[in-house]
């Protein structure tokens, strides 16, 4: 398997992350209201961890072709694609909320907290998480460089032990520290496993990839089993909305393992539109709540606020948002502010 062949079958998981991100958003509204919107919710917890782990996958892999390592040239090229957008996107929708709450000056005197706790709209949490696994990513990759192993169960025990603690702090099992709770949502700990497996992968994908090509019904199974406990994790204790419990740890590594075998044996006619997504997925999760938020604003104003009530309603806007969050990123990418922005600057047709 060359490397082309890799990454383009990273690229369709990338693109199915994205598109599953959206599934999330969407669907939350759903949870406790449509049998079917609940499942769907948990169907795509596997969305937020695997983007994670193509992050860690993506930049090992670029950086095992090298023959040296230079921390400065990895946060100057990183960072450069990262924090304009992140600063851009977050003044932008700190001012839709100011606006819509009729208090701009207030909003945007908020805009410097926000800019630290990723809290200037529901998503950007996100990218305050990847800002911190950027910062250690020297570090870690020197560190499996030369102890893969240790570095990967490490990492596994330290998100392990954090999101126990804090499912248990849900259940009301375990005192924590309002402010440590407050954290857990961009605490690097939380998430580091998921990157740093991204990173492992990058060095042994090649022998898992012979073991998933013939092991596809096994995986199969494997992921239908680990969805039925997120499922039924997330019944027993109310926990539907977090994507920070281990049952979704276990279901992300199932996701990733049976959608990587997919992906070595996908041969659509869709390819060119799987990697345009994957290429510009950063800026479709950035732009994708603004075009959520305009849909249901707009059904309001048109009086017609049940238009995406029940199952019907869901599936409607959850195309619209994935068909207009495409379309407002293929604008953006044919314009000088695309990598600003997030994406990735396209020549006119």
């Amino acid at each position: 398997m060359n490397n082309q062949q890799r990454l383009q079958e990273f690229d369709f998981l990338r693109a199915l992350a994205t598109l599953t991100v959206i599934g999330i958003h969407v669907s939350a509204a759903y949870v406790y209201t449509s049998m079917w919107g609940c499942l769907a919710n948990q169907v795509a917890r596997f969305a937020v961890p695997l983007f994670l782990i193509m992050s860690g996958f993506l930049l090992a892999h670029t950086d095992l072709n090298k023959q040296t390592f230079s921390a400065p040239d990895f946060y100057r090229r990183r960072f450069g694609k990262i924090l304009w957008p992140y600063f851009l996107w977050s003044l932008f929708y700190c001012c839709l909320t100011g606006i819509m709450g009729a208090d701009l000056l207030a909003a945007l005197l908020q805009l410097p907290q926000q800019l630290i706790w990723g809290t200037a709209y529901y998503h950007l949490y996100f990218v305050v998480i990847i800002i911190q696994l950027y910062l250690l990513y020297p570090l870690l990759y020197r560190w499996l460089q030369q102890t893969p192993r240790i570095c990967l169960l490490t990492a596994l025990a330290l998100t392990l032990t954090c999101q126990i603690m804090l499912n248990m702090y849900s259940l009301g099992q375990l005192a924590l520290p309002q402010q440590l709770s407050n954290l857990s949502l961009i605490f690097f700990p939380v998430w580091i496993f998921f990157f740093v497996f991204g990173m492992f992968a990058a060095r042994f994908i090649q022998g898992w990839a012979r073991f998933c090509k013939n092991h596809r019904a096994l995986l199969a199974l494997l992921w239908i089993l680990s969805l039925v406990l997120v499922v039924g994790d997330g019944y027993l204790h109310n926990t539907y909305g977090s994507s920070s419990r281990p049952s979704v740890m276990l279901y992300t590594l199932c996701s990733f393992f049976f959608f990587y075998a997919l992906a070595l044996n996908y041969r659509g006619y869709f390819r060119p539109v799987i990697d345009w997504i994957a290429r510009q997925s950063f800026l479709i999760y950035l732009l994708h709540p603004l075009v959520l938020t305009g849909l249901i604003s707009l059904a309001g104003l048109m009086g017609r606020a049940d238009l995406w009530n029940r199952t019907r309603g869901m599936i409607a806007i959850y195309l619209l948002v994935t068909l207009l969050s495409c379309a407002a990123a293929y604008i953006i990418s044919l314009t000088p502010l695309a990598e600003k922005l997030g994406g990735v600057r396209m020549p006119k047709l």
